[in-house]
């Protein structure tokens, strides 16, 4: 019969409450280190090991935006963590093109929020895809690289609902061509493409008129591009050089509004050459879209800025309006017209009133002659601006 510690079996009361200690005091030493892993304050092994370190500032940046990616349901396979050949932090983002730009509004609202901000941004085509380059830095230094890798959406399904017979449904869209009346020669290769473009006159260029009167000859639509004050200050400051700026008064805006208006006669509407500052500012918003609406013209919201609020307005006031879906050619001269384009086609096939602007770079004019005639294999149907604005 062992007397040592069991009877019948069992432990003794001694035995088990050390076993219980043991497994309270392994409880108490692993909720302390969880708190020294975490940062927080540790009462044992904070004076038993080296202080732990905050993270440095880009891995703190990357590891918030990794987070709020995450309620953007951006998460998993579709987030990666690397280093560039600099070795610099870097998160690759996989997503289709339709999703990017909701992506892209929410990150320019939750930066502030994160302390950073978009240094730099650069589009480039890769294949089978476009790529999209964003810096972005804190504000206690840390930078990183998003890469967003955006492909093509997914095909629709074929088995898709027929519309009634002998009936076709073709979504609308229209491209503007902005900037238009520094020379005579761009309104004439618009014209040669012999589509319903939307032409854009700068007021102040020097065949402002001209361009006008031989667009509307050739049966294109013809709007005021109004010049308004961008974050930097690229109208100056006086409104002397055609700009409607932010301390300008009513008068003044008033009596720039109608020069620049009488510059560019028998137009329909007008959209925002720059505008940055003035489209976020909505006392100054809403006082031009007044004049707007007094004349019975339509505004089309470039989107020059992420924070415009133009198209908003423009709602609540009544006022017909649309807004830029794509621009064709952002980077200038140089830039990726055919993805662009094909991203626009994508857009219209699954929107009713898709816009794009595109400026009269010769790319750009080239581009679109070759690419045109691919409206109607995606089964679109290309109007003048005007018919997106006044639907």
């Amino acid at each position: 019969m062992w007397k040592s510690g069991f009877a019948k079996g069992r432990p003794s009361s001694a035995l088990l409450a050390l076993f219980l200690l043991l497994i309270g005091l392994i409880a108490v030493l692993g909720l302390d280190y969880i708190r020294y892993a975490k940062g927080e304050r540790s009462h044992f092994f904070s004076r038993i090991l080296p202080a732990k370190q905050p993270p440095p500032p880009e891995q703190a940046l990357a590891r918030s935006l990794v987070k709020a990616l995450d309620s953007q349901e951006v998460r998993g396979r579709s987030v990666k963590t690397d280093r560039d050949a600099s070795g610099r932090l870097r998160l690759r983002i996989e997503l289709f093109q339709s999703r990017y730009g909701a992506i892209e509004a929410f990150l320019r609202k939750e930066l502030p929020a994160l302390n950073a901000a978009v240094l730099a941004k650069k589009d480039e085509p890769a294949e089978g895809a476009v790529v999209r380059r964003w810096t972005i830095e804190g504000r206690d230094g840390g930078r990183l690289e998003i890469v967003f890798r955006c492909r093509p959406d997914e095909p629709e399904a074929k088995a898709e609902k027929k519309p009634p017979s002998g009936t076709r449904v073709r979504n609308r869209a229209a491209i503007i061509i902005d900037d238009m009346g520094n020379n005579l020669q761009a309104v004439l290769d618009l014209c040669a493409l012999a589509r319903p473009l939307t032409v854009a006159v700068l007021p102040l260029s020097p065949f402002a008129k001209e361009t006008a009167a031989k667009a509307r000859a050739c049966g294109l639509d013809v709007i005021l591009h109004l010049p308004l004050e961008s974050v930097n200050n690229n109208g100056g400051g006086t409104g002397g050089d055609g700009f409607i700026m932010a301390g300008m008064s009513e008068a003044q805006v008033r009596a720039t509004f109608d020069d620049l208006l009488a510059r560019v006669p028998g137009i329909d509407g007008a959209n925002n050459h720059m505008g940055s500052k003035i489209t976020a500012d909505e006392p100054m918003m809403r006082l031009v879209l007044t004049l707007l609406k007094e004349r019975g013209l339509f505004f089309i919201d470039s989107r020059t800025s992420g924070r415009s609020m133009a198209y908003e307005l423009a709602r609540g006031m009544k006022v017909p309006s649309a807004y830029r879906d794509v621009f064709l050619d952002s980077d200038g001269a140089d830039s990726d017209v055919k993805a662009r384009f094909i991203e626009f086609l994508r857009l219209a096939r699954k929107k009713d009133g898709a816009i794009a602007i595109g400026h009269p770079f010769e790319n750009t004019l080239r581009t679109l002659k070759n690419l045109l005639p691919l409206l109607e294999v995606y089964g679109i149907e290309l109007v003048p601006a005007s018919r997106i604005a006044r639907r």
